[in-house]
Order: structure tokens, then C-alpha cells, then sequence
């Protein structure tokens, strides 16, 4: 038996058409106790680089992680060379933490909090 974290993934759709999706992953079952880790693909053409990932970012993390759960941080690991990653999580009000290798890929960690 696998031990899994459990992942909560959404379906992003803009104009009722699927266009990717948004995962959270609650820290807790990975050592950290007080939030949760989120990732983003938007995998429709066309799409990136139009301002699409901060807004769908900043909705979720303010609606969900932190309007649903309370939780008290949220964080993201793009790889470093996903600038446009990067620079969402940035535009969402994220802040880099650092970096760290993850299978000898250099990832950045970024962190929100919420805004009292």
C-alpha cells in the first residue's frame, strides 16, 4: 500500500469550456501544519500570458484556502525556469521564500499569507 497524499483538484473553465486545472494539498500531511500547497496548469492555447493565472490564483487561495479553511499560509513550487509560473504566484500576491532541487530541477518556493 502507497502511502498518498490526499489532493483536492478543480476544474478550471473560462466561458463555460474546460481550460485546466488548480490542486491544494493540505500541509498537514507533509509536515507543515498550517496551510496548504496549491498548483496551477492552464493547458488551453492561447491562454498563457494573458493575465488568466494571477486572477484564477488570487480567487482561489482568498474563496478557498484561505476563505474556506482559515489556513494561515499558502504555498506554490514552480520550477525556477516556469517564469510565467513564477510571476503569476508573484502577481497573486505570493513572495519568494527561496529555492531548492527537487530530482536535480531547482524549484522556487513562494508563500502567501493572509491579509488581516
Amino acid at each position: 500500500m502507497r502511502n498518498e497524499t490526499p489532493v483536492s483538484v478543480f476544474t478550471i473553465s473560462v466561458d463555460g469550456e474546460r481550460v485546466g486545472v488548480i490542486q491544494a494539498e493540505r500541509h498537514e500531511q507533509t509536515g507543515i501544519s498550517d496551510g496548504y500547497g496549491i498548483d496551477l496548469f492552464i493547458g488551453k492555447p492561447g491562454l498563457t500570458g494573458r493575465g488568466l493565472g494571477p486572477e484564477i490564483i488570487e480567487a482561489f487561495v482568498t474563496g478557498y484556502i484561505f476563505g474556506r479553511f482559515a489556513a494561515a499560509r499558502c504555498t506554490a513550487d514552480p520550477e525556477l525556469a516556469n517564469t510565467r509560473s513564477v510571476r503569476a504566484f508573484e502577481k497573486a500576491g505570493f513572495v519568494r521564500l527561496g529555492t531548492f532541487n527537487e530530482k536535480g530541477v531547482p524549484h522556487v518556493l513562494l508563500e502567501r499569507r493572509p491579509v488581516n
